[in-house]
């Protein structure tokens, strides 16, 4: 068995840099001291109740969100002579997040309809559109949404509209066969007065839309009246649209629907949290941010470490396409062959992928090494020896990258393997200046 010298190389790879350069507007999880006030109307014989949210959580940034000349709130759309709780409810809730622990949410709840366009927007009215923006969101949608929406049934649940030519709204579909989609379009509904008019539309059958679990929502738009001009839409990180060409004639944005609950339904509710508002795409264009996520890597002796906490791990093999790595699904990972890796990060919302490191195992001599080291019995039933100069410390890695046990020798040269599983192990011994390693066999 040949004995090699190792040295851990550690080079970050040449990866895209993300650029942060945006601005951010506005970043809210509804926590601490954010209040829900109670819904008033300016005008009893109109079709509108108002709601204000109110307070900050962050201590950076105060509700009602403030943009673009406009002060946000809740468009109660219930007739104001009748009494909009019995309809339209928003309250702040304690729910579980992602990760399973407690947080609190935004709750829009439909108890009933007054009338076919009863619905629940936090609107930016009378907005004064100056450039590009990006909204992010954590939305939860009901369990059985296919049985509240029914066969041809729909949800829109983001929209933008100018003073008068052009909208553009985000929908959850359901089919005649009762599969729901994803849907987006241009259109004219921006006023009352012309005929309908689609520009555009786009559908997407392939990006699953899970029900009674939070998605990640991002949005982005760059109105232009040529080719550059953009809507891109992602969930879970995985883009659902992004459509170019014209999406502006002439009007102005003047409303942004930041999130509604507006469906065919009767009843039906939905729980947001966790959102940001940025004059650009903050992780890099096109690029979707998903939740925060921390993709940095540390090193130990012989691991690599992933620093992100409350995830699940999979570590893959940059040189193999990203392939992953059968069985490595731990916080750490020791390498045993010169080559890239990076790590997929799971938060239960969405994957991100860190950067590729490079590790180079540079080997010296083998078994003529001035350093000697002797393991048996090789192969093992259980009990091995070790035998070398000045070895202080062993750890155990099995066939995936996992170390599965660490023992100083100064208790003793005899390390049980009983207590694995069969197969061959790395044993990396380490010397006060060098690290040696062999393979045993256990079996």
């Amino acid at each position: 068995m040949n004995s090699i010298k190792i040295n851990l190389i550690i080079i970050l790879s040449l990866g895209i840099q993300i650029s942060t350069a945006q601005n951010l507007i506005f970043k809210s999880s509804f926590e601490e001291d954010v209040t829900m006030g109670v819904p008033y109307s300016d005008d009893p014989e109109s079709g509108t109740w108002w709601q204000d949210l109110q307070g900050s959580d962050n201590g950076e940034f105060t509700w009602p969100i403030t943009f673009w000349q406009s002060i946000g709130k809740f468009q109660v759309l219930v007739n104001a002579s009748l009494p909009s709780e019995e309809y339209i409810q928003n309250t702040l809730v304690e729910v579980d997040d992602p990760n399973g622990d407690p947080t609190i949410a935004l709750h829009q709840l439909i108890i009933d309809k007054d009338e076919g366009w009863t619905q629940d927007p936090y609107l930016m009215e009378g907005a004064v559109e100056d450039g590009d923006l990006y909204v992010k969101y954590l939305i939860k949608f009901e369990e059985d949404l296919l049985t509240r929406l029914g066969s041809d049934g729909w949800l829109t649940f983001f929209e933008w509209k100018t003073s008068g030519d052009y909208r553009i709204a985000a929908y959850v579909y359901e089919d005649l066969v009762d599969n729901i989609y994803w849907y987006v379009h241009g259109d004219n509904v921006a006023n009352q007065e012309d005929p309908y008019l689609e520009y555009w539309y786009e559908e997407n059958h392939d990006i699953a839309v899970p029900t009674g679990e939070w998605l990640s929502v991002e949005f982005f738009w760059h109105r232009s009246t040529g080719d550059d001009g953009r809507f891109w839409w992602a969930i879970n990180g995985n883009v659902v649209a992004d459509h170019f060409g014209p999406n502006k004639i002439a009007e102005p944005i003047d409303r942004i629907m930041l999130f509604t609950n507006y469906s065919s339904a009767d009843s039906i509710g939905q729980w947001i949290d966790d959102i940001e508002i940025w004059d650009g795409f903050p992780c890099g264009e096109g690029i979707p941010c998903c939740t925060t996520v921390d993709t940095s890597i540390s090193y130990t002796q012989s691991t690599i470490h992933a620093n992100a906490t409350s995830v699940s791990y999979q570590w893959v093999n940059c040189d193999n396409e990203w392939q992953p790595i059968n069985g490595a699904t731990q916080q750490d990972f020791a390498p045993t062959e010169t080559g890239n890796y990076a790590v997929i990060l799971d938060d239960g919302i969405c994957s991100k992928l860190s950067e590729c490191h490079s590790i180079t195992v540079v080997g010296i001599k083998d078994n003529n090494a001035p350093i000697t080291i002797s393991i048996y019995p090789n192969p093992s039933t259980g009990i091995v020896t070790i035998e070398g100069e000045e070895i202080r410390l062993i750890k155990i890695i099995n066939s995936l990258g996992e170390e599965v046990l660490e023992k100083s020798l100064t208790t003793g040269n005899r390390i049980d393997l009983s207590m694995l599983p069969k197969g061959e192990y790395t044993f990396v011994c380490f010397t006060e200046n060098d690290r040696i390693i062999k393979k045993v066999v256990f079996e």
